[in-house]
């Protein structure tokens, strides 16, 4: 999923999480960043404005089912080292993406 941190995106990604926790699946959120650790920072900073509740309840379910990845939908392979696009190859079953 693309889009995340948007004001749209973020609430679109709680929702699916809260889904996610009732099958223990996984969502994988790329966010246009230098690396993982800052996409994920951007994406958590997206939930700041808003209140600590929200914030917190975004944590705790992006903790078990959230993994965010630093891409660039503009490039090859979506922006991401060979390793990581082969394993999305294999393991992802739906890609889907917010354009507004």
């Amino acid at each position: 999923m693309t889009r995340a941190n948007g004001y749209l995106g973020k609430f679109l990604c709680l929702a699916l999480l809260e889904e996610l926790n009732k099958t223990d699946s996984k969502l994988i959120w790329m966010i246009r960043e230098k690396d993982n650790n800052s996409a994920r920072q951007r994406l958590i900073n997206t939930f700041a404005p808003h209140n600590n509740q929200l914030t917190v309840k975004f944590k705790q379910l992006a903790d078990k089912y959230l993994t965010v990845l630093a891409g660039d939908l503009t490039k090859a392979n979506l922006g991401l080292d060979e390793k990581t696009w082969d394993y999305l190859s294999q393991t992802v079953d739906i890609f889907f993406m917010l354009v507004l």
